[in-house]
């Protein structure tokens, strides 16, 4: 299976700075992969470690999921409010104090 260098790059920054699996990091990646403002975004990531303002999508970025979400969970719901807008709306009203809240025990 060939990727692209976007997504090695981003897969090597998910094992490196989240301590993920290979494989996971990978198939992570290659899911960013498939949405280039996102991957954008990710790769902005993996060179600065600065979460951009954009893409924007239903009012979330990938500055505002990073007060709540690892770099994993930002990127991969920012891909799903572009497939899967209303299911991922509904996830992040229902459950955005309790990924707070998840988040910050983590912390």
């Amino acid at each position: 299976m060939t990727m692209s260098k976007g997504t090695e790059r981003l897969a090597h920054a998910y094992v490196e700075r989240q301590g993920l699996d290979r494989d996971r990091a990978f198939n992570l990646a290659s899911e960013v992969d498939g949405d280039p403002e996102v991957m954008n975004a990710a790769l902005e990531w993996v060179e600065t470690a600065n979460f951009a303002e954009l893409p924007d999508r239903e009012g979330y970025s990938p500055a505002k999921l990073k007060a709540y979400m690892s770099p994993t969970g930002v990127f991969s719901t920012l891909v799903r409010l572009r497939t899967r807008p209303e299911q991922t709306l509904r996830f992040l009203r229902r459950d955005r104090a309790s990924l707070i809240a998840m988040y910050e025990a983590r912390s």
